[in-house]
This record gives C-alpha cells, structure tokens and sequence, in this order.
C-alpha cells in the first residue's frame, strides 16, 4: 500500500493517546471492509489548531504514486487543490460543516471504503458527525454507525466527484419531511451534451410556492442558483449547461412556502455533463 514512509517534515500521529479528532480512512478490495493490515491504499484527515484548508506543510503530506494502481486521497482547497494522504484541517466549531472532496483512482471491480479509525468526534462540539457521501448513488454514510461502505467502480470511471467526506453535527446533511419525499425531481437530457436541460418537479406539497435549485461541482462549487415558480404541486424550468466544463454536478433542491420559509430540501439530484 501507499503509506507515507518519511516522517521528516511529515505530522506526526502519537503514539500514545490520539486527542485530535481523526479519521483514517482505508481502500479495501472485493467490496470486503478493508483492516489497517488488508488497506490497499489509505488517507488521514484531522483537525488541528493551525492548520488550513490549503496545502501546510506542517500538517499535511502529499500522495504519492502508488505502483499498485489503487491509488485513493482527498484534495486541498486551493484553487489548484493538490491531493493529500495526511490532510490537517482547522478545528470544527460548532454548528459548521466541512466538505473535503475525496479522489479515488482503481481498476475496475469491486471496493470498499472503510473508517479503520474514528477518534475524537462523538465528544466534539457535544457530537459531530463523520459521513461518506457517494455522489454516483446518491448514498450518504455516517462512518461512525457504518463504518464501511462497499461499492462498485466502471472501467474508466473518472477519479473526482464520486466521493466525499462531510464533517459537521450528528444531524442528517438534507432534511426531507414526509410530505416531501412524495416529490419527484428528473433533469432531461442526462448525461447530456446539450446547451441546457430541463429540471422537472411533480408531486410537491400544496404550500410550496417556489424552489431554490444550486448547481454545484465535484468539489462543491456552486457554479449556478435558480429560482423556480411553484403551482398546484409543480415546477419547470430549464438550466443552461454551455458553460459547464464536462463533469458530475450535484443539484440541490429547497422548497419554500408563500412566506419565503423553508420546508426542508430534496434528495439531491445529479447531472453528467459531457
């Protein structure tokens, strides 16, 4: 496996009690939960005072090849993001979320993604959550009740925009009431090569009077904010897509009633550009 085999200018891990929230998260064959000693490749994110969303060479250390093929990261923030196999962030405060794309490069064939250690995050900020989401799926994990996740990649699948690690309170990432989740929410034509797509939205609740739609990246970028007239339970609008660059998009949707008050949000919907 790729493990980092200098510790010159490296962070160090401990060796006795870890006190700094930390997740190692490990890349296991055959869709099987990988252990420290099976991981075929593996990467570190913990919070430190100090320590940046951007590339520190103090907390972090950068992914190197791996001569095996697996090959799995996350990406700075940096406008050029640089992977990482040690990636130190700021302390979480309370109430915040924080996003961290994940890059994932194998043959294809069958996987798994597995929290072989989760320390520091239940007593943090009185209980933060740790989640995997799965943006192919549309899964979310929480890492510290499922602390495996198996899964399947296609032959030339891309690297980025399939995974993400999301660290912020023990709540559920969207909130989808009851009356919601008889919604149902299609882009047409998807993948498409077209200059735009049509978002259609059937079977929401009587209050709801518009939607805010976000179009965000991979990387969680919003790249485009919509807001759509609701009536009798529906809406329609069309998003231009000539300026996107080819890549997975994540659409968010968050319906309001007539008083502008939010009524929770959709399950996210993904477009593949081409």
């Amino acid at each position: 496996a790729n493990r980092v085999t200098t510790y010159g200018t490296t962070p160090a891990f401990q060796r006795q009690a870890e006190t700094r929230p930390l997740l190692r998260l490990s890349l296991g064959l055959g869709g099987q939960p990988a252990t420290v000693a099976t991981a075929q490749d593996e990467t570190f994110v913990y919070f430190e005072q100090g320590a940046t969303a951007g590339v520190d060479g103090q907390y972090d250390a950068y992914k190197l090849a791996n001569p095996s093929g697996y090959y799995l990261s996350t990406a700075s923030a940096d406008a050029q993001p640089t992977d990482l196999s040690i990636d130190g962030r700021a302390p979480l405060a309370a109430g915040t979320t924080t996003t961290i794309p994940v890059r994932l490069s194998v043959p294809a064939g069958a996987y798994s993604l597995t929290a072989t250690s989760l320390l520091n995050f239940a007593s943090l900020n009185g209980g933060t959550g740790v989640y995997l989401r799965d943006a192919l799926t549309g899964t979310l994990i929480n890492l510290a009740t499922t602390p495996s996740y198996s899964f399947s990649v296609a032959a030339g699948a891309a690297s980025t925009g399939r995974f993400t690690l999301i660290f912020g309170t023990a709540t559920p990432l969207a909130t989808t009431s009851a009356a919601l989740r008889q919604a149902v929410a299609s882009l047409y034509p998807n993948p498409t090569e077209a200059s735009e797509v049509t978002l259609t939205i059937t079977g929401l609740p009587a209050d709801v009077r518009s939607l805010d739609a976000t179009l965000t990246d991979a990387l969680g970028r919003p790249v485009g904010h919509y807001t759509l007239p609701a009536s009798q339970g529906a809406a329609r609008t069309s998003l231009p897509t000539q300026a996107l660059a080819s890549g997975l998009y994540l659409l968010q949707l968050a319906p309001h009633d007539a008083q502008g008050t939010s009524l929770g949000t959709l399950p996210i919907q993904r477009l593949s550009v081409r």
